[in-house]
């Protein structure tokens, strides 16, 4: 199960003052004191014209749960191409993770009239529109407020992942659930990039609208294209181990955006007791796990994108560079005039706890090479002296069928056994009549 959150409305919401008697109860300072100061629990930090930066509410702060902020209706917004609500929690998290992850329409569009939908509830006094008023407004505790806030959005997100599951089950009804992993990284990576309507566009994720807009079309595409590949070319689900690396390799097609996406559930970490300390900054990442990706041709290291957390830099453009803090890194591969061959590794940068890490990664405008038999031959069991070994190479994640055939004259072929790939290279284990001349194998991708 993947946990949709908000990531609050609590910018600019925060108290004016905090002495008692309207906040009571201090808070404790590093060095053990007690403050009834103001702080950035709930209203946030300022940098000049931006505020609201460390605002996002528990439980969106949490590492494996899909966080979503929220933003203007961008089909309706007078020319601007949207608006940020100022009541949607912003990012960083105290340890410097990307949070919200993405946004959502949170806002009611005014244009669109739902006069008796909501008049219906005017006389319930236990409604929560306790009265009502036209034009996407209500009336709540005696002031006008406007129909939104990042649970709308959030429940936007929720609805969208549900019919991209149902789609996905009509292209592959006989598939297996997706991990919580996978899906958070199919929506980050399906995310769409939009300019900031007074700064412009920015490549790579911000602490304000994480890695961008959900677009549930872009992601039910990429389920409609990894089924036309074969399942698990482009949405891959395998297993990383302590020490050991994975690598594989893919084709970039000229003038091409190549973009590769890995998520994983990360075990928990071990935060101070709640209130014992301001804004924590310790790294709440336990399996540390990095992607690289890297041109074969001039060994140039493709690295994810990252944000500077320090307060003074939460405004700032992406980079790019090694990842220690999220458990989830996109990197991207700017288009060039010329084809290139990739080659993509997984590697745990620090020992996992539990030896492994399930992880999800997600393909985008690079394919993976076909499948090769790398060896074959007899394995020398002596309680069964006719198996024989097929050993191809792939891409882990993919799903691959082993088919046979006695003859290449009659193009009969038929299917031995069906499995993923966990690692770039694949051994699976046959019996051979040795009363046969000959016998042909072949591996193809499974659709």
């Amino acid at each position: 199960h993947l946990p949709v959150f908000p990531s609050g409305n609590s910018n600019y919401e925060g108290p004016a003052t905090q002495t008692p008697p309207e906040s009571p109860f201090p808070h404790k300072l590093p060095d053990a004191s007690l403050s009834y100061a103001i702080r950035d629990w709930s209203n946030g930090d300022s940098i000049g014209s931006d505020h609201g930066y460390d605002s996002v509410i528990s439980p969106g702060t949490a590492k494996n749960v899909l966080t979503v902020g929220a933003i203007s209706d961008i089909n309706f917004a007078g020319g601007i191409p949207f608006f940020d609500h100022f009541y949607s929690g912003m990012g960083p998290t105290d340890d410097g993770r990307i949070k919200p992850d993405i946004v959502a329409v949170g806002v009611r569009n005014h244009q669109m009239e739902f006069g008796p939908l909501f008049a219906a509830h005017a006389a319930s006094s236990t409604s929560y529109y306790t009265d009502f008023t036209d034009g996407g407004y209500f009336w709540k505790g005696g002031r006008i407020e406007a129909l939104g806030g990042t649970s709308f959005a959030a429940a936007t997100v929720t609805g969208g992942l549900m019919l991209a599951e149902q789609r996905r089950l009509q292209l592959q009804p006989l598939a297996g659930r997706l991990l919580a992993s996978t899906w958070r990284a199919a929506v980050i990576h399906t995310a769409s990039e939009i300019a900031d309507p007074y700064y412009g566009l920015f490549p790579g994720p911000d602490y304000k609208r994480g890695w961008g807009v959900f677009n549930v079309e872009a992601l039910v595409t990429l389920l409609e294209q990894d089924a036309a590949l074969s399942r698990g070319s482009l949405i891959k689900e395998f297993s990383i181990t302590t020490g050991t690396a994975k690598s594989f390799y893919v084709t970039l097609p000229a003038n091409t955006q190549g973009d590769l996406t890995l998520a994983w559930s990360d075990p928990a970490g071990n935060p101070p007791a709640f209130a014992t300390v301001v804004d924590p900054l310790t790294p709440m990442l336990v399996n540390d796990l990095d992607l690289v990706v890297k041109d074969t041709a001039s060994a140039d290291s493709h690295l994810p994108w990252l944000l500077d957390h320090a307060q003074s830099m939460r405004g700032g453009a992406a980079t790019r560079g090694a990842d220690h803090l999220n458990n989830v890194e996109k990197v991207t591969i700017d288009a060039t005039a010329q084809p290139r061959r990739l080659m993509v590794t997984v590697t745990p940068f620090n020992t996992l706890q539990g030896g492994s890490q399930k992880v999800s990664l997600i393909l985008g405008g690079v394919f993976p090479e076909a499948p090769a038999n790398v060896a074959a031959g007899f394995t020398g069991n002596p309680s069964n002296p006719n198996e024989f070994a097929i050993t191809f190479s792939s891409d882990p994640g993919g799903f691959f069928t082993l088919q046979t055939s006695s003859s290449l004259a009659n193009g009969t072929w038929t299917n031995v056994s069906t499995t993923r790939a966990e690692d770039s290279t694949t051994t699976i284990l046959v019996t051979v009549n040795p009363a046969e001349p000959r016998r042909f194998w072949r591996v193809r991708r499974t659709l």
